[in-house]
């Protein structure tokens, strides 16, 4: 099955939405209290400290609402970030790719690429691999991408993404790593928006022929944390 663009910007913006709807439904202390009555009620099972010193260390909190705002406006910066400023700098950082792909003049016609980054803490160290012709998936659902894959390796390029800008420091609420899960997910809030902004700096360069140094069609464009699933970014066709 073909997956078209329209489609694929609607999944990327559908997986967005969904983690932040969760985190903005309630402040920080509501998750605190979720965990708490879950503990509670038996629902989660307590690994290694003792249930009631985890139950007192969720109370407290629970009730603690002094980093509510502060959370609540994490969440929400989503919403603020400079998206045209994002989108400017991944439209460059493709450019150069492009460039340094045409500098080494090869000979090999590509097919495909993947955009493969590193933790949420290293912003900058990712690698751009380039394919040649081979069997591609149209991914509609993130998958590991075949092997044979791998085998067509054309040119790979070390650190052309810097993701800072589209990656905010969350770190203020690492601390919340030994009771709940909302730090990794705000972290993955920004991750799945950062690829909104990478498909839409694609698109521009696409409409107005930026990308016409790739010549196979279709090209597709894959993307993937490190050591995880990958997902379709863009096809030009």
């Amino acid at each position: 099955m073909i997956v078209t663009n329209q489609e694929v910007l609607q999944q990327l913006t559908s997986k967005r939405d969904i983690v932040f709807k969760r985190l903005s439904a309630k402040p920080l202390s509501g998750f605190f209290a979720d965990e708490y009555n879950s503990l509670l009620s038996g629902e989660t099972f307590q690994m290694g400290d003792d249930k009631d010193e985890a139950l007192n260390n969720l109370k407290k909190h629970q009730d603690d609402k002094t980093q509510d705002i502060v959370f609540t406006q994490k969440v929400n910066s989503v919403n603020r970030l400079s998206e045209s400023e994002i989108i400017d700098g991944f439209s460059q950082s493709w450019k150069l790719a492009f460039n340094t792909v045409s500098d080494n003049d090869l000979r090999t016609p590509m097919y495909a690429a993947l955009l493969n980054y590193d933790a949420y803490d290293l912003p900058a160290e990712n690698n751009l691999t380039f394919f040649g012709n081979t069997e591609f998936p149209e991914l509609s659902v993130p998958q590991y991408l075949p092997p044979s894959l791998y085998e067509t390796k054309v040119i790979s390029l070390e650190n052309v993404f810097d993701f800072s800008p589209a990656w905010p420091d969350c770190e203020e609420f690492d601390w919340t790593t030994e009771f709940i899960e909302v730090y990794f997910e705000l972290q993955t809030l920004f991750k799945l928006h950062s690829r909104i902004l990478l498909h839409k700096a694609l698109a521009r360069m696409d409409e107005n022929g930026s990308l016409a140094s790739l010549q196979q069609r279709p090209f597709r464009f894959y993307i993937a944390e490190h050591d995880m699933e990958a997902g379709m970014l863009y096809t030009l066709k």
